[in-house]
């Protein structure tokens, strides 16, 4: 056998073989790392929105079942949400209950409530599933639905649409 000569029996790969599989994979990595990051800022905003949505449900759920009034609060500035209760039927004068935990967005997710940005706002749910809220349901003019929205850096934009009538919807 010759030195340096591959016979057709020979199995294996080359130093040169692999060095040039090497190359490509580094060069496809390359490529999509900057789309890997804006997939991830997108699945934090998509997730976010979901868990919120998630929480307004709940809320509205529990509410209904427990014939009392229910309430997420939506701290604007410290982008957090919790779920609280109330201590009557209608018109709650205290929330002495918290339910599950204050949920922080991830990081880079801001959150927007009919055009606010500030602040605390509150969303609540009566036993007969309807919802109101503080400050205008709605924002101005008292529309008949309150819009949430949650962006990210790279604007990506979810919402969750609530109606008077209780119905939570994501768009």
């Amino acid at each position: 056998m010759k030195i340096g000569v591959r016979r057709h029996s020979e199995k294996g790969v080359t130093i040169i073989e692999l060095a040039v599989v090497m190359a490509i994979i580094g060069i496809m990595a390359l490529f999509m790392t900057p789309s890997i990051g804006e997939w991830a800022a997108r699945f934090r905003v998509k997730g976010a929105t979901k868990d919120l949505a998630d929480a307004l449900q709940l809320a509205r759920l529990k509410s209904i079942s427990d014939v009392v009034e229910y309430k997420i609060l939506l701290d604007l500035d410290n982008r957090q949400f919790s779920v609280w209760k109330g201590n009557q039927r209608q018109s709650s004068t205290a929330w002495p209950t918290q339910e599950g935990t204050t949920i922080t967005l991830p990081s880079g997710v801001t959150i927007t409530v009919d055009g606010t940005t500030a602040g605390t706002i509150d969303r609540i749910f009566r036993p007969d599933g309807t919802a109101l809220g503080t400050g205008g349901f709605g924002g101005v003019g008292g529309n008949s639905t309150s819009t949430i929205a949650l962006n990210n850096p790279s604007n990506d934009q979810f919402q969750i649409i609530i109606s008077r009538t209780g119905a939570v919807r994501v768009n």
